[in-house]
């Protein structure tokens, strides 16, 4: 396990004696309340225990895995070939998954149903536009026949089995884009998708065979075209939200620096291309995986690892061969095989060690803290010797340590998360029992009939001064997005308008080739005599610059608001705490409110988190050329319409159909429109939330006011004892569990 303190044994001690000290108030309360008439407080405290006592971390960390086919992503399926046309998400299995294999298959909703299909219409008859027979560059036709026969496949698996359909997608009339897309879009309509909550179909499986029978059928014909696919411009948002992206690439192309960069840039520019192109990934979290490290030639490569200043000694290589001759002399061919087996591993070790330092050379200033982590790792060497059980073939496989460096990647969320169960929900458990245990021993001083109704009414006022503090935040920060950005949108257009119209007008002194090659590329292309060119990123250029200061203000202002919330918290659950501690009648309840406010500013913390993950893409879609940009959005309707051009005067249309879009006024509007709906939306769904969230610690704060004012019903005085004697001990190991948390963070 990685050196993390949530890996440490001790602390891992502490978290299993903290879950085993809920496990035991499981006990106490289910003892109690079997000897009592029924109690809601006691329920609701038996039911708090027995979730603490099964607690498993929920918080995750997402890892994508970029790789061209064939470089060891997936393995290949029953047709021969590797099935990522649809994403899979591996997730650990918790507590709460009673079944050993959970399946959700998430499919996509009718708009983007539709949205797809069209694009798949767009791309299957790109060999149908004009001039598209008379390119000249074989690879660019090759990859436009690619798309063209990946998307009639698509639309034949979802739609062959209607006897029109080789009719219908022989049309070539004019006008047949439109037909076909209408009567594609009418099928739809018909699809037999799986009853589910909204676009997720739930199930579960015993084995591994009835999960693959169970998700058969979102694999098979009609449906999978539609099962959640991720295309490229899907994938940019993916990528832009996950917390480390994985670049795998096999080893053999890893040989020479040069050849890895390519392997890393071919990769991360179809995926993320301006990201990649603008920092090199400077704001992603980076890691490359070398598959397939156990294809090595012990000939060629001692060659270029052995020797005078190489990484292995040629006495230990000439040793080696000496004992391998005497094995073979003597007929002992497990040990020949054995010691050729460890010529092969230092050989492997050396070339994973050049790898690894030549693209650490080459890309660790790029790469945020300086250090990129490479992993060389081979799949067959760990499934053959972990069998084995040969440990040093096992850690040379360098699976085990790329298997530890995703456990780091989720260490800190799952420290933080576990410190919160010990330090508040299994700490408010332990109070929520002592109070009620104070309440059926009748504590001294018990609360009168005023007394309640002070606390009850001081508890009404926090929840209203919450939610109004909630929705003045909410506010402020909608002000602060319109103030900054906003306005600036509205009063910017012309200037940025005319900074694109002067662009454009470059391009259009173009070969009438190029241009149309643009076009047909949505603005995005390359070509031997013009090197990669992205209009649309050109088009907002000065939107672009201008725009920058203020989203990063914005950006800086967000920690703010939920400090605002959490301190806003406190300083409102100190009257209700003052008015107990005035009566002197409610110290552990007061405790209980401390308690609370330490879980708020945990779950404050996550939101916080989720919202900056969602702020980034819409930043990003705002300020870059990538395939979900709100740019080519506005541009992509006028790229097709001109792409469909042809015959006399085709340049000269093509011309004004891009020129009218840029120049007539609706461009920047419409995607200051499109960029305040998404950040309008973001905070709806924020500040929801935290209402919700903010709600649900207000409702436990009450039900720990209920308990202090409750009557009690009859309960055994044997069953009361018991639990009232058990009581300390509670205490006592809490303070225990507590105190071996360690204090420095992560």
């Amino acid at each position: 396990m990685p050196e993390e303190p949530f890996y440490h044994l001790a602390f891992q001690a502490t978290l299993k004696r903290g879950i085993a000290l809920a496990h035991d108030m499981v006990q106490a309360l289910e003892k109690c309340k079997s000897a009592s008439e029924p109690q809601p407080d006691l329920s609701r405290l038996l039911e708090d225990a027995r979730d603490l006592s099964s607690f498993q971390g929920s918080d995750t960390r997402t890892i994508a895995i970029l790789g061209d086919s064939g470089e060891g992503i997936a393995k290949t399926g029953a047709i021969g070939s590797a099935c990522t046309s649809v994403v899979t998400e591996y997730q650990q299995k918790t507590s709460h998954h009673k079944a050993p294999i959970e399946i959700e298959v998430e499919y996509l909703p009718k708009p983007q149903i539709d949205e797809f299909v069209k694009e798949l219409v767009w791309s299957y008859r790109q060999l149908q536009l004009p001039d598209i027979q008379d390119i000249s560059n074989a690879e660019e036709y090759k990859r436009y026949r690619s798309e063209s026969e990946i998307a009639i496949s698509t639309l034949e698996a979802a739609f062959g089995h209607r006897r029109e359909f080789d009719a219908l997608m022989s049309d070539n009339g004019e006008g047949a884009s439109e037909r076909i897309t209408k009567k594609l879009l009418d099928w739809t309509e018909d699809l037999e998708l799986p009853e589910g909550d909204g676009t997720v179909w739930k199930s579960s499986a015993e084995t591994a065979e009835e999960c693959c029978d169970k998700t058969e059928k979102f694999m098979g014909d009609r449906l999978w075209p539609f099962t959640k696919v991720i295309r490229v411009k899907a994938a940019e948002d993916y990528l832009l939200k996950c917390d480390h992206i994985f670049i795998v690439a096999k080893i053999a192309r890893a040989i020479t620096d040069q050849s890895l960069k390519s392997s890393i840039y071919s990769v991360m520019e179809r995926h993320a291309p301006l990201e990649w192109e603008n920092s090199a990934g400077k704001y992603l979290n980076l890691a490359v995986v070398c598959t397939r490290s156990e294809d090595i030639k012990v000939k060629t490569h001692r060659k270029d690892f052995c020797g005078p200043g190489k990484r292995i000694s040629e006495a230990v290589m000439n040793e080696l061969d000496r004992e391998i001759q005497q094995a073979n002399g003597a007929n002992n061919r497990h040990l020949k095989k054995a010691l050729k087996r460890k010529q092969e591993l230092l050989l492997i070790e050396a070339r994973n060690a050049r790898v690894k330092e030549g693209l650490q050379r080459a890309y660790s200033a790029k790469i945020p803290g300086g250090n990129l982590e490479v992993f060389c790792v081979s799949n067959s060497a760990y499934e053959k010797y972990s069998r084995k059980g040969n440990t040093e073939y096992v850690n040379g496989s360098g699976i085990p340590q790329l298997r530890n460096f995703c456990y780091t990647v989720a260490a800190n969320a799952q420290f933080l998360e576990a410190k919160h169960f010990l330090q508040s929900s299994l700490s408010s458990l332990v109070n929520s029992v002592k109070s009620w245990v104070e309440n059926f021993r009748g504590r001294p001083g018990a609360a009168s009939y005023q007394e309640m109704e002070e606390l009850s009414g001081a508890l009404d006022n926090l929840c209203a001064g919450m939610a109004s503090i909630i929705n003045d935040t909410k506010t402020s920060s909608a002000e602060t997005f319109q103030e900054q950005l906003c306005l600036l949108m509205d009063n910017r257009n012309e200037p940025w308008e005319q900074a694109a119209k002067v662009q454009s007008s470059s391009w259009t002194g173009w070969h009438w080739t190029q241009y149309n090659a643009w076009c047909i590329n949505n603005g995005t292309h390359s070509t031997k005599g013009r090197p990669l060119t992205r209009w649309n990123s050109l088009l907002i250029w000065k939107m672009r610059q201008e725009e920058d200061f203020p989203w990063t203000l914005i950006e800086e202002e967000i920690p703010g608001y939920f400090k605002t919330l959490e301190e806003s918290f406190r300083e409102e659950t100190s009257k209700v705490r003052t008015i107990a501690s005035q009566y002197g009648n409610a110290p552990t309840f007061s405790q209980g409110i401390a308690l609370r406010i330490e879980d708020l500013k945990y779950i404050l913390a996550v939101i916080q988190r989720n919202f900056l993950k969602e702020f980034t893409v819409i930043r990003r879609n705002a300020s870059d050329d990538n395939r979900n940009s709100y740019v080519l959005r506005a541009m992509l309707p006028s790229y097709r319409s001109a792409s469909q051009e042809y015959g006399s005067g085709k340049m000269a249309r093509q011309h004004e159909t891009i020129r009218c879009r840029i120049a007539n006024g609706n461009l920047f509007p419409i995607i200051s429109f499109s960029i305040q709906q998404d950040m309008t939306a973001l905070i709806d769904k924020t500040f929801k939330d935290i209402q919700e969230k903010v709600q649900g610690v207000l409702n436990l704060i009450r039900a720990d006011l209920e308990i202090v004012f409750s009557q009690m019903a009859a309960v055994k005085d044997e069953a009361k004892e018991e639990l009232a004697s058990r009581v300390g001990y509670f205490e006592e190991e809490l303070e225990n569990v507590l105190g071996r948390i360690p204090t420095s963070s992560i």
